[in-house]
This record gives C-alpha cells, sequence and structure tokens, in this order.
C-alpha cells in the first residue's frame, strides 16, 4: 500500500470536519506556517500572502477545506499541505447517481482523442474515472470502477484553469484522503496530479479492466531479471522497512556484486527514511558523497517535538541517545525563532568488491522527499544515470512536523527545515531533479527500456 502519510504521529485523532470557514482554523494555519515553515520569507513575496488570507477570510464559500487549501498551495510544496480524512463519509448519493448521468455511453463516447474528455486510469492500476467538462474551465471526474471503497458515480477530481495554473481537488481513493495541489498535462493523453497521482487516457472503458489489472506493489524486492540485469524495487522507505532492505541487500551481496547492471526502480516512492538505502552506498559509490547542508527553523514547536524525542530515550533508558538529543535540543534552544545551519556531512566510499559497472535509477513524479535524497546522493557516482521522467520536488524542504487544525480537524505537515543549495544540487521546488535519460510517455515498460539501453554498452 502507498504510504504518503510516512511520518504520520499515531496519536492524532481524525473527526468532526467542519463545513463552515472559521477564522480559528486560519489564524492557526497562517501562524504554523509563518513560525515553522523556513520557506515563508524566501516564497511569500511582498504583501501577496497577506492578501490572500484576507480573501479567505472574507470569503462566504462553506468549502473550509477548499478555503484552507487556497493558502498552502500558495507555497506549492507538497512538504506543506493539509488533508482531510474520509472525505466521502458524508457523501450524497443523489449526487453520484447524477453524475452517472452525466457520462456518456461507454459503448459510444461522444469525445475525441484530443480532448481531455473520456475515461482515465490511474498508474496504480486501482481506479477509472470519467472526465467531464463542466464550464469553460472546469472539469470533474467520477469514479467508475476502482479496487478501493468507493461509491459509483463520486466525483474525485475537480480541475480549474486559474490563471496560467490549473488547480487540482483530488480525492486519493487509495489513501482515503482529499488533497489540493497543482496539475498538468504533459498530453492530452497524460494528466500529472502533483507529485502525488498519474493518469493515462484510455480509449475506451472496459468493465473488466480493474479487475484483471494488477495493483501497483510497494513491497521492495530484488529480483534477477538475467545474467546482466538486477531489478531492485525500492517503492517505500517507510521506517518499518529498514531491516527488510538491510536482510535483502546482506542476503543477495553476491548477487548484486556480481551483476553488470543494477536498476533500482524508486517509482511512487514518496519517501520515508534514508536508512533504507544506507547500506547499498559501498556498491553505489565511486568516490566519497557529500551530502547537502541544512538550515533548520528554531521554532517552539520544533524544540518541543526534540524535547518529546529527549523524553522517549530518557524514558527508556537509552544514554548514549540521551546525549546527542541533549546536545541537538541545547542547540535548537539557543537559537530559538531563528535558522540554524547544520553543516553537510561527507559519506566516504568504502567500495565493496563487484563488478557493477551501470547502475540505473528509475524515477517518476510521485519519487519525491526521502527518495530524491538517494538520488542526490548516488548520482555523484560515476556508475549511475537517472532515468525516467523528473522527481516529485519535495527535497528543498524537509523533517515534517505534524499538526491538526483546531475546529475542522484537519491534518496538516510542515517541513521545518531548509536543504541548502549547491552548484551540482540546486533547488528543486517545483521542478524536480531531471533524468539523465528521459523515458517518453509512450513508454509503458520503464525497466525493459533501460535494458535495451545498456543492452550495447
Amino acid at each position: 500500500m502507498k504510504k504518503l502519510f510516512v511520518f504520520l504521529i499515531i496519536f492524532i485523532h481524525f473527526s468532526g470536519f467542519s463545513q463552515n470557514s472559521n477564522v480559528n482554523d486560519i489564524d492557526y494555519l497562517v501562524n504554523k506556517i509563518k513560525t515553522v515553515y523556513p520557506g515563508f520569507n524566501f516564497k511569500a513575496k511582498s504583501n501577496e500572502f497577506d492578501k490572500l488570507v484576507n480573501e479567505v477570510k472574507l470569503s462566504k464559500d462553506k468549502d473550509t477545506f477548499a478555503l484552507l487549501s487556497r493558502i498552502t498551495t500558495f507555497f506549492n510544496d507538497c512538504h506543506l499541505s493539509i488533508f482531510q480524512v474520509n472525505p466521502l463519509k458524508n457523501i450524497d448519493l443523489n449526487n453520484c447517481k447524477l453524475n452517472l448521468i452525466k457520462i456518456p455511453s461507454i459503448k459510444k463516447p461522444i469525445f475525441n482523442n484530443n480532448d481531455i474528455q473520456g475515461f482515465w486510469f490511474n498508474e496504480l492500476k486501482t481506479t477509472v474515472i470519467y472526465i467531464k467538462k463542466v464550464s469553460k474551465n472546469k472539469f470533474e471526474g467520477y469514479v467508475l470502477d476502482s479496487k478501493k471503497k468507493f461509491i459509483k458515480g463520486a466525483c474525485v477530481l475537480k480541475l480549474s484553469y486559474e490563471a496560467k495554473s490549473i488547480i487540482a481537488d483530488f480525492i486519493d481513493l487509495d489513501e482515503g484522503v482529499r488533497i489540493f495541489t497543482k496539475a498538468n498535462f504533459r498530453s492530452s493523453k497524460l494528466l500529472n496530479l502533483g507529485a502525488y497521482s498519474k493518469w493515462r487516457k484510455l480509449i475506451n472503458f472496459d468493465t473488466t479492466l480493474i479487475k484483471k489489472s494488477i495493483e501497483f506493489d510497494y513491497s521492495p524486492s530484488l529480483e534477477i531479471l538475467d545474467s546482466s540485469n538486477i531489478l531492485f524495487k525500492m517503492s517505500d522507505f517507510s521506517g518499518n522497512y529498514v531491516k527488510l532492505y538491510d536482510s535483502l541487500i546482506e542476503k543477495n551481496k553476491s548477487i548484486i556484486s556480481n551483476t553488470k547492471n543494477l536498476i533500482l526502480d524508486i517509482r511512487n516512492n514518496v519517501g520515508g527514511t534514508t536508512k533504507c538505502y544506507k547500506n547499498l552506498v559501498s556498491y553505489i559509490c565511486t568516490n566519497s558523497i557529500l551530502t547537502s547542508g541544512t538550515y533548520k527553523l528554531c521554532s517552539a514547536d520544533l524544540i518541543e517535538s526534540a524535547r518529546k524525542t529527549r523524553d522517549k530515550y530518557v524514558k527508556s533508558n537509552d544514554s548514549l541517545k540521551i546525549i546527542t538529543s541533549n546536545i541537538y535540543l541545547s542547540k535548537l534552544l539557543a537559537s530559538r525563532d531563528s535558522l540554524l545551519y547544520f553543516p553537510a556531512d561527507t559519506i566516504e566510499c568504502t567500495l565493496a568488491d563487484n563488478k557493477i559497472k551501470n547502475v540505473a535509477i528509475i524515477m517518476n513524479n510521485c519519487s519525491r522527499s526521502a527518495a530524491e535524497l538517494m538520488v542526490l546522493n548516488f548520482k555523484q557516482s560515476k556508475k549511475v544515470k537517472l532515468f525516467g521522467e523528473p522527481s516529485g520536488g519535495a527535497v528543498d524542504y524537509l523533517d515534517i512536523l505534524n499538526f491538526q487544525l483546531p475546529v475542522s480537524k484537519y491534518y496538516l505537515w510542515i517541513g521545518s527545515s531548509k536543504r541548502m543549495p549547491t552548484k551540482f544540487a540546486p533547488l528543486y521546488d517545483e521542478k524536480g531533479i531531471e533524468p539523465d535519460v528521459r523515458i517518453s510517455d509512450n513508454e509503458l515498460d520503464w525497466v525493459d527500456y533501460v535494458k535495451k539501453y545498456y543492452a550495447d554498452k
């Protein structure tokens, strides 16, 4: 299963969504952005942000989530987002029936290949929706079929063309959350919902498609493709997978060491912990690796988070971690409400004895956060080449803190650190990391593409 909430803290309680705009939630959200998010002073130019906040406060829109999302999408950073959990809980079933009436005959659809209206299938192979134009600059997407819990005809996508941008109001059935994000059509047949999801247009809708399709599997795995190629699927860097990654690497160290081409597939990896890939470094590196320096905004919330972590170590009587966490906490306290710089580290290259000639990293628009950190580290090796499309662009602001809005109870996360850009790793916010070899949108088997690329090399 996809791990959107990699940093979810289990004590957060979700319930009682308010359907009315509430200034307390707005003030709370704005205060957290201004005090916790180190990108605020870099991105909130002149009085644009304050003007937007005033517009939201004066709005008579009863959709609280949409209003609050206008504030977070201003920064175009998926590490500064709010989420509505279980958004279909109070859905109007009559509206769902009316939505189905809007859908043309499945056997005789009334759209053409250059129109975004039509049937769309997500790349996780879990859901088919029908996108319908409802006004000049607005489109809606209704569920036709899904492997996930859903209501037929439910509107799960609203696209609005605003100035030069497309804003998506999206209900992710895989995660059970509602999200606002900027979207784009790379063509009339490919839709990216920010760094969250990708959809391909279908020529027609086969009612057996979902049943026949195999859902994307996030579980880490290592597969021998042939005598020259090994595929290491690394689609989830959640902390609970660290031991599994370590075990896979240790168990297959001979196989890994003797392959010619090591293919690391990080598509749809939304991040987690860098510990998941640390034991691969010795197989990948050709020289020492320089990590990025970071600035931490020493807010009261970051200090409180550090204090709770220290107290946890005190409870478990972990003396070494108590010492290191106390040092960290004292640094934060000394720089309260200001940016504190943590210099870059150097990972020395202790080269494992191996015959690996090429390391291919396959990434897509949903590869982000810790997955992008792996890319920045590994691409410093002469063996590594990046394939696919630009990554999700969620590597400039990291170390998420979690909150819950006081009235609506929407879930909020905010990155608390700012990565220091360098000549070799500039800012990737909104753009993502560019691949060395771009794979065409028409190419469906990216692993096979990489194999063919290296076949004569």
